[in-house]
């Protein structure tokens, strides 16, 4: 499933199990505290599959499979 993971600039989607929780509010307070900063923009992510046991992303520019 495509959900935000966070990063140290905000919102970053991602192809994630739906059983593994995601907290993008810690990840910016981990950023914080430890006074790190991360560039910001994400990728265009379209569907999320399954490949080799791992959820992958279609790049929609490249149309080409990647793991996120």
């Amino acid at each position: 499933m495509l959900e935000n993971i966070g990063n140290c600039c905000g919102y970053y989607p991602a192809c994630v199990n739906k059983h593994n929780p995601t907290d993008p509010s810690a990840m910016r307070a981990e950023c914080k505290r430890e006074g790190v900063m991360s560039a910001c923009g994400f990728p265009a992510i379209r569907p999320c599959r399954c490949a080799a046991r791992h959820r992958v992303a279609v790049n929609a520019a490249a149309g080409a499979f990647g793991p996120h």
